[in-house]
C-alpha cells in the first residue's frame, strides 16, 4: 500500500512540475532573458505575439483573464530603470522563445547549474 502511495505522489509531483513548466515556458529562455534583459525587451516589444506593459497599467489585470495568453511574466529592464510585465500568445510562446534563444543564445555566459530559487 505504501508503494502505491509513493507512486501516486511521484506522478502528482511530475504533473505539477510539468504544468508549471508549460505555463511559464522554456527555462533556458528566461535565464537568457535575465542575462540580456535589454535585448529581450527590445525583441518582445517588436513582436506581435508579445504584450509588454508597465506593472501599474490597468490592462495587466484584464490580460491575466485571457485564456489565450501565457503570463504575466516580470522582467527588470535596466535601460528603462524599471520592471515590465509581459504576456505571450499561448500558441506561439514555444516557437517565440526558441527563436530568441537561437538569436541570442550563443552569446549567453556559461554559468553553473540552473538552481531554482
Amino acid at each position: 500500500m505504501q508503494g502505491i502511495g509513493a507512486v501516486a505522489i511521484f506522478f502528482v509531483v511530475v504533473l505539477v512540475w510539468r504544468s508549471i513548466y508549460v505555463k511559464h515556458g522554456n527555462i533556458s529562455f528566461w535565464q537568457l532573458a535575465a542575462d540580456k534583459p535589454d535585448a529581450a525587451y527590445q525583441w518582445m516589444t517588436s513582436r506581435p505575439d508579445w504584450v509588454v506593459l508597465h506593472p501599474k497599467d490597468p490592462r495587466v489585470e484584464q490580460l491575466q483573464k485571457w485564456p489565450n495568453l501565457a503570463g504575466p511574466f516580470n522582467l527588470v529592464v535596466p535601460s528603462l530603470g524599471s520592471m515590465v510585465v509581459m504576456f505571450a500568445e499561448s500558441e506561439s510562446i514555444d516557437a517565440s522563445q526558441r527563436e530568441f534563444i537561437e538569436l541570442y543564445g550563443g552569446t549567453r555566459e556559461k554559468g553553473g547549474f540552473p538552481w531554482f530559487s
